[in-house]
């Protein structure tokens, strides 16, 4: 069965019969109308990737440790001396380096200073916290660790980490930060 069709209004004012992609092969169907296939599905083709990460709770990244990280903390990426490190993200400016370290993950293991291949996961469950509380949401506070108090002060950052599903288990999914003026 061919792809369902949809009416448009063409370019010269013409009211034309289009046929919708159950298909698509990239770019060129970009901003095409989808449509069910024969056995009444998405094609996976037109289905957006989706990290590996994110279905396999594989680490997002690798990289070098900046300082010494404890397993879950919550972790940004920053540059020092041209390279970029792994630091413990915070809500408030990092004085030394004149940076915010906004979280991009967390670390399930600890590492020391200079380690290499520091593992960092940015979405599946935190299971490296204690004390928390089921059911509420969590921001990042300072040296990447997490709190329930939404940040209200000037020049700091407010960013969800996550919610507890037990006393310790957050499933991370960081937002976006907004640094509070």
């Amino acid at each position: 069965m061919s792809a369902k069709t949809y009416l448009f209004a063409g370019s010269d004012g013409e009211i034309k019969n289009n046929p919708a992609t159950d298909i698509s092969t990239g770019t060129a169907n970009a901003g095409d109308i989808a449509a069910l296939d024969d056995s009444g599905k998405l094609d996976i083709s037109l289905i957006p990737e989706i990290p590996l990460s994110f279905i396999t709770g594989d680490a997002r990244f690798v990289g070098t440790a900046g300082e010494d990280l404890s397993a879950g903390d919550f972790v940004g990426v920053v540059e020092i001396g041209g390279n970029a490190v792994i630091r413990k993200a915070s809500s408030q400016i990092d004085i030394g380096l004149n940076k915010y370290i906004i979280a991009v993950g967390f670390v399930k293991e600890s590492y020391l200073n200079n380690d290499v291949n520091v593992a960092v996961y940015d979405n599946g469950t935190n299971l490296d916290l204690v004390n928390l509380m089921s059911g509420i949401t969590y921001y990042l506070s300072t040296a990447g660790t997490v709190t329930t108090t939404i940040n209200n002060t000037a020049a700091e950052v407010l960013q969800k980490v996550g919610q507890a599903i037990s006393t310790s288990e957050l499933l991370v999914t960081i937002d976006n930060p907004i640094i509070r003026s």
